[in-house]
């Protein structure tokens, strides 16, 4: 988990090695792009360290990319 002193958070943050994954969780059936906004705040301030960055949600449209991703959380 993270956030900072503007609140902005980041719901899991798994550390492996120099390696960071990032995932922001969401219980909407209704994708909206701005769910990826602190994921891509994150990478800013990361930079390369940040190799997964995804949304976990409960719709039918997914991304199947380790850069900004989308996937429904029955398919994880």
């Amino acid at each position: 988990y993270y956030r900072d002193k503007s609140q902005r958070e980041v719901d899991v943050i798994i550390e492996k090695g120099a390696t960071v994954s990032a995932y922001e969780v969401k219980s909407a059936q209704s994708y909206h792009p701005d769910f990826h906004n602190n994921l891509k705040y994150l990478k800013d301030l990361m930079k390369d360290s940040v190799t997964v960055t995804k949304v976990i949600y409960n719709g039918d449209y997914e991304i199947d990319d380790n850069n900004m991703g989308l996937v429904n959380f029955r398919h994880i």
